[in-house]
């Protein structure tokens, strides 16, 4: 019996790049995907949700990602659920800092085609 869909929770504030991240997860991957514009609208969509992986921008305005994970810890168990940070941040402390919260960081800008099988990578699909 084949395993049940990956279900992927994107947080990003850029509406473009979720649009394209949706479709390429949900068409080529055959992922499930919840994608939320901002840390907020992710502390009341992810819960409900109960992804297996969170792909989320580092820098977001309002609550940033680090921000929105740390927010989710205390809400909800992120035991199961693999966290990956999407960032532009090059500075070794910023880096360090989403390492501490995260199973993986995903440089930006990344290729669209190839995120599918890197999440799955990190899930260990």
């Amino acid at each position: 019996m084949p395993s049940p869909p990956m279900r992927v929770a994107h947080v990003d504030d850029d509406a473009d790049l979720r649009l394209l991240v949706r479709h390429v997860l949900e068409a080529i991957a055959g992922c499930e995907v919840a994608s939320c514009g901002s840390g907020r609208e992710a502390l009341s969509v992810i819960p409900g949700f109960r992804p297996d992986l969170i792909l989320i921008d580092a820098l977001m305005p309002d609550m940033d990602g680090l921000q929105t994970v740390r927010a989710l810890r205390e809400r909800m168990s992120l035991d199961d659920v693999s966290v990956v940070f999407a960032t532009g941040l090059d500075d070794e402390d910023s880096l360090a800092s989403l390492r501490t919260e995260s199973d993986a960081l995903i440089a930006k800008p990344f290729d669209a085609l190839a995120l599918a099988g890197r999440l799955g990578e990190i899930r260990g699909r």
